[in-house]
């Protein structure tokens, strides 16, 4: 019946939603796909799957994909951005905060509070940099519950309306905290409070969830996880290296840099990223979910019904469990890692900018060349496992570290870690279909808001309580998070018992084929 449909279209056009793009006959080739059910402009899942796909297939299959390179274009700008402030952002706000609100007037040219040691740091300063932590605590919160709030909602917005809009409000979003650097080289009178707010906008919309949905809409299934990896392999090497800037230039002209990399990639956003939801997907969801859009309370419940897609299945339930946990260290590591080492082990610029260059070369060789190959090796749910396995040893070994060298070794070990992030991201992709792509990374990323709000609060309340004694306890309770989460993880059906509940006509738990709930297929 679908083959005579299709063949029919030839002299009849089916009519689009009343409020989606019309279809002219001069497209017959997208009015039969959205008869079938597919589109030229969806992802390649008509590439046969084998298991002995070469990395090089993967990267043709990758780079061939629409949108892809673009993507990484536009990550690449970001993270440059972004990682060459983040070692003076610091400085800078102590400095501010301890002139406008401590007094604080230096008695040479380069007397800034950046400028001391711990041991002869002046009082102004000092108190400026317990006031300066104390914003960037409130930013992160700010900016986690703004992400918790908005961004499954955004992301089921973008399953309607396209990944590119959405793209380009994050992306402007992001230019706002460097134009309000940028601003406070200028005027000294700026209060730190607005970059922090400034900062805390790009809650709103997270662009890595964004991104990875509109790469789900143009990468076949068994080649997301690598591909998601690829993405931030990217995002990690650019942000890795650009600390190293800051060791030959000032404050102000890095404030620049920053700020013109972020508006490069809004620019590059809107003038050459395309869209990557297929039609017919809009379509589809715009019919579906017309009727929620005049009902209040519907409104009002909306970020908790997208979050409950988490829900569905077992496989997502322990995909949400791990991203948890994984989202509560790895927030708190993000936060309290570099303040720890810089004051227990007297860790300075030279040696941050030194451990970023490994850090970033060790990222990009796992997430870009090694990941393809560790899941042929270990499969999904093996690397998934191995992941946890190495944050609980890197975790570790920042509680017990007494020399720098074992901050280098677990700061290597924490790339590996890292690999967990697109596996997590990608299971819960393939056991979402192609039209709640937005959604399932929307609420997975809202999910490790949550846990990125409260970990650093939670870890650091572990430190106030053990910091005379044992400062670095806060990272063993980490590393037992982490050993939890493995726990966690290893539950995860392997693809073996998916094939068995396939063929036994539940789908409920694949990690390899997307899921149509009932109510689609009635559909």
């Amino acid at each position: 019946t679908l083959t005579m449909m299709a063949a029919d279209t030839n002299s009849s056009t089916p009519s689009p939603p009343e409020d989606g793009p019309s279809v002219t006959s001069q497209d017959d080739s997208f009015s039969t796909a959205l008869l079938v059910g597919e589109t030229s402009d969806g992802p390649e899942d008509e590439l046969p799957e084998t298991e002995d796909d070469s990395y090089l297939d993967f990267l043709k299959t990758f780079f061939q994909s629409k949108a892809a390179i673009h993507i990484l274009v536009i990550a690449f700008f970001l993270s440059t951005g972004i990682g060459c402030t983040v070692g003076v952002v610091p400085d800078i706000m102590t400095d501010r905060y301890a002139r406008l609100n401590h007094g604080y007037i230096n008695s040479g040219v380069d007397d800034d509070c950046g400028s001391f040691d711990r041991a002869n740091k002046p009082d102004a300063c000092q108190r400026g940099a317990d006031e300066a932590q104390q914003a960037a605590a409130i930013s992160t919160l700010a900016t986690n519950v703004l992400t918790l709030l908005c961004n499954s909602v955004i992301g089921s917005i973008s399953d309607v309306h396209g990944r590119r809009n959405v793209l380009i409000l994050s992306m402007f979003l992001s230019t706002l905290s460097p134009a309000v650097l940028v601003l406070m080289q200028v005027a000294p009178g700026v209060n730190p409070f607005w970059f922090y707010a400034a900062n805390s906008a790009v809650g709103v919309v997270n662009y890595v969830s964004v991104s990875f949905a509109a790469l789900s809409d143009v990468i076949p299934e068994r080649y997301r996880a690598p591909g998601f990896g690829v993405f931030m392999g990217t995002f990690y090497m650019s942000f890795s290296f650009s600390p190293s800037i800051a060791l030959f230039v000032t404050h102000g002209q890095l404030s620049v840099f920053a700020f013109a990399m972020v508006i490069l990639g809004f620019v590059y956003t809107m003038c050459f990223l395309p869209e990557t939801l297929s039609r017919h997907v809009a379509y589809r969801n715009q019919s579906v979910r017309q009727d929620d859009q005049d009902n209040i309370l519907a409104v009002v419940l909306r970020p908790i019904r997208e979050l409950s897609i988490l829900n569905r299945n077992m496989t997502l339930r322990i995909v949400a469990v791990g991203s948890f946990l994984s989202g509560v260290v790895y927030s708190s590591d993000a936060t309290l890692c570099l303040y720890y080492i810089e004051d227990q082990l007297n860790v300075r610029d030279s040696d941050l900018a030194s451990m970023f260059l490994v850090m970033g070369f060790v990222g990009v060789a796992i997430q870009a060349f090694l990941l393809k190959f560790l899941i042929t090796l270990l499969g999904e749910k093996g690397l998934l496992i191995t992941s946890f396995i190495s944050g609980t040893i890197h975790n570790l070994f920042y509680g017990i570290a007494k020399t720098k060298f074992l901050i280098y070794v677990a700061l290597s070990l924490s790339q590996l870690t890292k690999t967990n992030f697109p596996i997590l991201s990608s299971l819960a992709s393939v056991n979402a279909n192609e039209y709640e792509q937005g959604r399932i990374q929307g609420a997975l990323f809202a999910l490790s808001a949550l846990a990125n709000a409260i970990g650093p609060v939670t870890l650091q309340y572990v430190y106030n309580c053990t910091k005379d004694t044992n400062p670095g306890l806060m990272f063993v309770v980490a590393a037992l998070l982490y050993l939890l989460g493995t726990i966690c993880v290893s539950f995860l059906p392997s693809k073996k018992q998916d094939e068995v509940a396939s063929i036994d006509g539940d789908n409920s738990n694949e990690l390899e084929t997307p899921l149509l709930d009932s109510d689609e297929l009635s559909e």
